[in-house]
This record gives structure tokens, C-alpha cells and sequence, in this order.
């Protein structure tokens, strides 16, 4: 579904280290709304893969939107 408005987005780049990446997002009113699909990727940086994926998490608990997923996989590998 789309046209759900994005709140959070502002806080989960206050992570360190944190970044929030766009892809099924679009802007109207000044406001962020899901245009469907993988709507936004968090990623984030630290001294170590564990670091790094619990900063990209804590950003993500910081962003909703009705009908949200995360996948909780995403990382693992690398531990």
C-alpha cells in the first residue's frame, strides 16, 4: 500500500553512525510517504559487525508507518 506518511526518519539518523536509504519513499506537502514496495534500508557503521547491526536496529525501532515489516535477519551472517 502507499501513501502512509514516515515518521521518524530524522531520528534514526541521529544514530551513530546511522543512515536512513530511500527507495519506495515520496515526498508531498513536505511530508514522507511510502510509495510501496522496500520503502527504506537503515544501515549504520561501528568498531564491529555487532556494533554496527545494533545501530542500524536502533534506528529502525525509531521509524513507523502503518503496515511496516522488518526483517530481522539481515546481518547475522556476519556474526
Amino acid at each position: 500500500e502507499t501513501g502512509f506518511p514516515i515518521k521518524g526518519i530524522d531520528a534514526a539518523e541521529e544514530v551513530s553512525g546511522g543512515q536512513v536509504i530511500h527507495a519506495g519513499t515520496v515526498i508531498k506537502d513536505e511530508d514522507t510517504l511510502t510509495n510501496g514496495g522496500r520503502v527504506l534500508t537503515v544501515v549504520a557503521n561501528g568498531l564491529s559487525f555487532k556494533s554496527a547491526i545494533e545501530r542500524a536496529y536502533e534506528g529502525v525501532e525509531r521509524i513507523s508507518f502503518k503496515g511496516s515489516y522488518v526483517r530481522r535477519d539481515i546481518g547475522k551472517k556476519a556474526l
